[in-house]
Order: structure tokens, then sequence, then C-alpha cells
């Protein structure tokens, strides 16, 4: 029942701050290639967590396949050198199941 991770994350540098991006799996109906898979759940929505290493620095749900990362988020989690001065700062996203929580996460190293 636990969700897939999603795939080919993404992290672009957009004006104020960065842009993260994913597509979505899903468990039923995801044979076709007509375009965007079946939802799959009862809603939309993702848990997005942003490391330092292992230390988790911030989370967040946005119900969109995207989640924008301010430049002032970016500044409280990391300092002022942002994300140029941390040490492997990376993200996951897993989609969230209102019958299981939330499924396999899916992890990327910021490259911006």
């Amino acid at each position: 029942l636990r969700p897939l991770a999603p795939v080919r994350l993404a992290a672009n540098r957009v004006m104020g701050g960065v842009r993260l991006s994913w597509i979505r799996r899903t468990r039923e109906g995801g044979d076709g290639w007509d375009g965007e898979v079946p939802l799959g759940e009862a809603y939309e929505r993702y848990r997005v967590s942003i490391f330092e290493g292992e230390t988790l620095l911030r989370e967040a749900e946005t119900p969109d396949p995207a989640y924008f990362y301010s430049d002032e988020e970016i500044e409280a989690d990391f300092g002022p050198a942002g994300l140029d001065g941390a040490v492997d700062p990376t993200f996951t996203v897993a989609q969230l199941s209102d019958r299981v929580g939330p499924g396999l996460a899916a992890r990327k190293s910021f490259n911006v």
C-alpha cells in the first residue's frame, strides 16, 4: 500500500530561491504511456525533507509535485553562505498516503 518513490528529482535555481520538482509514480493503473499516471491515492500530497549530511534541517508538505525553497529558508537552514557553504546538502521527497502515511522516499543532492 505504500506509495512508490517519486522519480526525476530536480533542483533548479530560480529568482528568489530553488525550485525542487519531481514526477510521481503510481501503484495502480500506471502501465499506459498516455501521459500522466493515475494518482492512486485519495489526494496528492508530498513530504519534502531538507538535509545537510544526515541532519534534518526542514520538513514541509506540498500538494504539488514541486516545492519552492526560498532564499530566506535556505539562509535560515544553512546560514549566510547558503547551499554554497553546505556540506552534502540533499533533499528527499515522499508521496503521502491517507492509508499508510509516507511512501518510499527518493533522495537527491542539490546541484545548483
